[in-house]
């Protein structure tokens, strides 16, 4: 057995073979040190998608502690601190019990991008903490196993977009006197806090395309954070309440979906700085109330949700002067309206939506018809209304014969074509939610009264004739003989 250069290789152009792939090497790992994968959600407000990294093959570091502008240059972060180039820490991987990444009294601007925390064992510091760092930018980082995963204090007009904070022992995202924050398409998943808690945070929180799932706390609880909007958001499965504004006012929620917590979907306690209004949003299979207004809430403006079922009751108003309605023609949307009346709001307030309806669809029933067999031109439209529609289904005597995505526009069926008998035709319409509504149209066709031409009326005739010209012949014969 022998060793050395593989068979037929010139031991002299060893050299340069190993040059080339040293070369090589050094060309494939001169990339990013870091992989990436997507967050889950989606873009909002046409901003750019962020990707949370994995702990891949990030770059190993020890934790940052920066605590004043000059800290940023003298540790070798590239940038200057400026907008246009701001400082930038990026593609590391730390583990720790420590504060991970530990800013504070900085008046430069810095990213905090694509950065795995997380911890040994159980820390009682958090992953990322920033004190006194405006307009901080924290983009596709994943925290997990610490306090808090990502911790503001005293931070304004910063950004947090496309983080991931997982399975630490408080909240997920938590912010303090952090003020007009923005927080797009971040993750809170199995935190035992709340997946995100505003604390103080004053005004014009925005939070949108967020998800807060399975925490043991609160989906998202905002105190004491005025004029700020939630769209797009999604809390699911938590331990307490979906949504919880607490000593709020002159908020904006729309779009948002509480799914299945175990107390309410939307809670909303004690008024402040002005009337906060509910629209648009969805509330469902949720353990006590979809959305519950507390005795110090007033003012509150709630129309156009989708609300129920949920466990107790769809919703209940123990505050006052709420309204439950646009106060023109547009309410909610109750999985329990009975399609009469106004729909009364349970609790001490005695409210009511004026102009509720029903989330189930419903659908026209258009008249029976009878046709006469051969003719053409007959045909069934229904007309049906949901809210959230899916598709639908139509059977012609218990046999399915067409089944297509709905967007709930009118549905057209051609009954023409069929022999003398009677037809039933039974169409389903269907809703995101799995709600339906069902209509049946009789189709008779008759049998055609209009005699058609038998060819052997015409073989009767013709023979007919052919005997009379032979007997009209005959006597002529004769009449010349004589």
């Amino acid at each position: 057995m022998t060793s050395g250069f593989p068979r037929g290789l010139n031991v002299r152009a060893a050299p340069f073979v190993i040059m080339v792939l040293l070369v090589t090497f050094l060309t494939v790992t001169s990339g990013p040190a870091y992989s990436t994968e997507k967050d889950g959600q989606g873009a909002v407000n046409g901003e750019t998608t962020h990707t949370a990294v994995t702990a891949g093959i990030l770059a190993p570091h020890t934790p940052i502690n920066i605590a004043s502008d000059v800290d940023f240059a003298d540790q070798g972060w590239p940038g200057n601190g400026t907008e246009a180039a701001p400082y930038v820490i990026e593609g590391l991987n730390i583990t720790s019990t420590e504060v991970c990444i530990n800013i504070s009294s900085v008046t430069v601007r810095f990213e905090i991008r694509d950065c795995f925390i997380s911890s040994p064992d159980t820390s009682l510091n958090d992953g990322i903490y920033i004190d006194g760092g405006d307009y901080c930018s924290i983009s596709g980082c994943i925290v997990q196993s610490h306090l808090s995963g990502f911790h503001l204090n005293d931070s304004l007009k910063c950004k947090l977009t496309g983080n991931n904070a997982r399975g630490n022992s408080e909240s997920g995202f938590y912010l303090y006197y952090s003020g007009f924050p923005t927080l797009t398409n971040n993750t809170a998943t199995g935190n035992s806090g709340s997946g995100f808690y505003l604390d103080f945070c004053t005004a014009l929180c925005t939070l949108a395309g967020n998800n807060a799932t399975g925490n043991s706390g609160n989906g998202f609880y905002l105190n004491h954070c005025g004029s700020s909007m939630l769209t797009n958001n999604t809390a699911t499965g938590n331990a307490i309440d979906g949504f919880v504004l607490y000593i709020h006012g002159g908020n904006v929620l729309s779009d948002n979906t509480a799914n299945g917590n175990a107390v309410n979907g939307f809670y909303l306690e004690k008024w402040l700085y002005g009337d906060s209004t509910l629209t648009d949003n969805t509330a469902t299979g949720n353990s006590e109330y979809g959305v519950l207004l507390g005795p110090n809430s007033s003012g509150d403006v709630i129309f156009l949700n989708v609300i129920g079922p949920n466990g107790v009751a769809n919703a209940r108003d123990r505050g006052s002067a709420n309204k439950w309605d646009d106060d023109v023609s547009l309410g909610n949307y109750w999985s329990d309206y009975n399609g009469t009346g106004v729909y009364p709001i349970p609790g001490t307030a005695g409210s009511v939506d004026r102009f509720p309806s029903s989330i189930e669809p419903s659908i026209n029933h258009p008249t029976d018809m009878e046709y006469e067999e051969g003719s053409t031109g007959h045909s069934i439209n229904w007309t049906p209304s949901c809210l959230h529609p899916d598709r639908y289904e139509v059977y012609r005597n218990d046999s399915l014969i067409a089944s297509s995505d709905w967007d709930g526009s009118d549905i057209t069926v051609s009954v023409d074509g069929f022999t003398a008998g009677t037809y039933s035709y039974t169409i389903m319409v269907l809703d995101v939610n799995g709600y339906f509504a069902t209509d049946a149209v009789i189709v008779t066709v008759q049998a055609s009264t209009t005699t058609g031409f038998d060819p052997m009326i015409l073989l009767v005739v013709a023979g007919v004739g052919a005997v009379i010209v032979v007997i009209i012949l005959a006597i002529g014969l004769r009449k010349r003989k004589v």
